[in-house]
């Protein structure tokens, strides 16, 4: 096997480019790159604004309920976050007798996405 300098410079830049790459992730993650802006764990404070959506419940091509997302900024014994609150409601058939399901999940997480 016979080795060349162009091939050796070629692998010695992707080499390098590539360990580049993984430092500007782990900077971005530990929200060091660009004094924190564009990292979510440095971007959740605050800023975010309520926003709610609303989702359509499918099965087999029909519609058998919905869900309401909700998403409020919150702060906690100090600590600023977002609180999800997600409502759901199901109609279908189960074994011939109509059923209707209402489903309510809420969860907290804080600027560092912990729950």
């Amino acid at each position: 096997m016979r080795l060349n300098a162009r091939g050796l410079y070629i692998d010695g830049l992707l080499l390098t480019c590539w360990l580049a790459s993984l430092g500007l992730v782990v900077l971005h993650e530990q929200g060091q790159l660009w004094g924190g802006w564009g990292n979510p764990l440095a971007s959740l404070g605050a800023t975010l604004e309520a926003k709610e959506q609303w989702f359509g419940i499918y099965y087999q091509g029909q519609k058998i309920g919905f869900s309401h997302t909700t998403l409020t900024p919150e702060e906690r014994d100090g600590v600023p976050g977002t609180r999800v609150r997600d409502q759901g409601r199901f109609a279908f058939t189960l074994l011939g007798a109509p059923q209707q399901l209402d489903v309510t999940a809420q969860a907290f997480i804080d600027a560092a996405w912990r729950l």
